[in-house]
């Protein structure tokens, strides 16, 4: 009796892993593969331009830790080493180092216009968020 619930246990598991297989799985759902040919031709980082001819570079660990964002600690200034934009994906930590710089040209990265402040004076009117109103609201 227990070797027929073991058995028929099994096999659910069995079924449900060929289900969930023939489903579409995927090991990570933030990032696709790619396309067979067309990835290992190229790489899958679409943002960056390709080098004419990739090779392994001759960077080592110690140049490579200088890509690594620091900012400073203990100051008032509103600085993060969160990087918004990157002009290279090494961003320090690749391993092995050689491969930083092999792959992908460094890009020149167009940083928007900052956002217009608001003008704080509205010449005695309201000021409603960013926009000076004319009139009171009641």
């Amino acid at each position: 009796m227990l070797g027929l619930i073991l058995n028929l246990f099994l096999t659910g598991l069995a079924i449900l892993g060929i289900l969930y297989i023939l489903s579409g799985y995927k090991k990570e759902a933030f990032l696709s593969p790619g396309i067979y040919p067309e990835s290992d031709m190229r790489g899958i980082l679409n943002q960056y331009q390709m080098r004419s001819k990739p090779e392994l570079s001759s960077m080592t660990y110690s140049q490579e830790s200088l890509l690594y964002p620091t900012s400073p600690v203990g100051s008032y200034k509103q600085t993060t080493n969160n990087k918004r934009y990157w002009d290279q994906p090494c961003n320090g930590t690749m391993s092995p180092a050689t491969f930083c710089n092999s792959l992908y040209q460094e890009k020149n990265i167009e940083k928007p216009m900052a956002i217009c402040r608001p003008n704080l004076d509205c010449n005695n009117g309201n000021r409603i968020n960013f926009y000076c109103s004319s009139s009171a609201l009641v």
